[in-house]
């Protein structure tokens, strides 16, 4: 089995701030000053641990991936608003947890500001699931999926300001799947 996944992370701490008074309704994440996330290639194994033995039957099945990951640390701009003498200047700038305070940040910036300054983490990651196939039909899928994923990395990931900022990423998952079987 092969697969390939592009996930975005958040940090546990992030919460969206919205500023008094702005006209904008693009918030921003108070202390964030990287968003995260990572490209996984993955390959391993699918074994049945219990087939279906009538028509309605349910296939337990277990899966297991490991693989190499690419972390993208991008770092977060935020428009703000400098008050100079009677006017006001607006400026875009990459956030500054020690620099701007929430009375001089507007919103945040669009995606594209900071897109060149993308820094590459390496990194690996382990898989585990099982997977419940449910469908009458051996050509439809109809499948529920429960488990689990390890991602950890060469160094820190730097998210936030002024918290502990981790390397492991534990993530658990549940999915439903459904479609059609072609080969």
């Amino acid at each position: 089995m092969m697969n390939i996944e592009y996930v975005n992370m958040r940090h546990p701490k992030e919460y969206k701030v919205f500023t008094q008074g702005s006209s904008s309704q693009r918030g921003y994440f108070y202390g964030k000053v990287n968003s995260f996330s990572m490209l996984r290639a993955s390959y391993g194994w699918q074994k049945v641990m219990f087939d279906k033995e009538v028509k309605r039957g349910v296939r337990v099945s277990y899966i297991f991936l490991f693989g190499p990951s690419i972390g993208f640390l991008k770092p977060i701009y935020v428009e703000v608003d400098y008050p100079d003498q009677g006017t006001t200047q607006s400026a875009i700038e990459p956030y500054d947890f020690d620099k701007h305070s929430a009375a001089t940040i507007e919103q945040r910036a669009p995606f594209i500001y900071g897109i060149n300054q993308i820094k590459l983490r390496p990194g690996g990651h382990v898989k585990a699931a099982f997977n419940f196939e449910y469908s009458s039909d051996d050509q439809i899928i109809r499948a529920v999926e429960v488990g689990s994923n390890l991602d950890v990395f060469a160094q820190r990931i730097n998210m936030m300001a002024n918290t502990y900022n981790n390397q492991f990423f534990l993530t658990l998952y549940l999915s439903l799947q459904f479609g059609k079987k072609y080969l």
